[in-house]
């Protein structure tokens, strides 16, 4: 898994083009926010983007062109009344967690885009096109067998809260797939961002990934900006996480 989800290589790492002090998973969780000309609010109207002169670039990728575009919650707490309704004037209303998606065909001038999702508050949207041949690295809406083919492309937070969600989904998906990996391995492909531990308790860095290993005994550790600790530890038989999605075996290599 380590393997097959990022796909290590010098090449691969040269495309990501990471900034200084970037996590590993900022290099495949396209995050983007008003320092790269991209912000996100919702009104009566509902939610909508706007691209700035600095997103230019970045919205000619879209302009015209047909894409899925969701919004969602999701970490508020599933109390058994999640749903949607649609209306005729467009809009729709996600009631309690999850997203809601769909495709559309994007205005082909830079600005304001509206996506008429309204009611409570959305934390988190993204936009997705399908995946091209010359993706070396592509992170699926939703793990197979449902948006497999569709990569998102950019990431947006909303609120206090979406900026969170995006934090502890980036820090899973490390978790997920350095988990078990080689360490020298990892930090030949990573080098400072992976820290090797001294005990499978202690704790690394925000936006490092702490790695340990000790005959049968490993452990990755990942810390929220929140102060939370999440970890994934195997002591010889015994396998134990405070990851949701990891303690059912789940492919944490997508958004949701």
């Amino acid at each position: 898994m380590f393997m097959r989800a990022f796909f290590l290589s010098a090449a691969v790492l040269a495309l990501a083009a990471p900034t200084a002090g970037a996590a590993i998973a900022d290099q495949v969780v396209p995050v983007y926010d008003a320092d790269d000309g991209v912000t996100a609010g919702q009104t009566a109207h509902g939610t909508f983007l706007r691209f700035g002169p600095k997103a230019a670039k970045l919205y000619r990728r879209f302009a015209g062109h047909t894409v899925r575009v969701g919004c969602g919650r999701p970490s508020a707490k599933d109390d058994g009344t999640s749903g949607f309704t649609g209306s005729t004037d467009g809009t729709q209303e996600l009631y309690g967690d999850g997203y809601l998606s769909e495709d559309r065909r994007m205005p082909r001038t830079r600005g304001r885009v509206g996506l008429g999702y309204v009611g409570d508050p959305y934390d988190v949207c993204f936009i997705a096109t399908k995946r091209r041949t010359s993706d070396d690295i592509c992170l699926p809406v939703s793990a197979p067998p449902y948006d497999e083919d569709r990569c998102v492309r950019l990431l947006v937070a909303l609120t206090p809260q979406g900026v969170a969600d995006i934090d502890e989904r980036s820090r899973v998906i490390e978790l997920g797939e350095l988990f078990g990996a080689p360490i020298d391995e990892a930090q030949k492909e990573f080098g400072a961002d992976i820290v090797v531990l001294d005990s499978p308790d202690a704790s690394p860095p925000v936006g490092k990934v702490g790695l340990y290993e000790v005959g049968a005994n490993t452990a990755a550790v990942a810390m929220l900006r929140d102060g939370r600790r999440l970890f994934v530890r195997q002591d010889g038989e015994v396998y134990s996480t405070n990851v949701g999605p990891l303690s059912g075996g789940e492919d944490v290599f997508s958004l949701i």
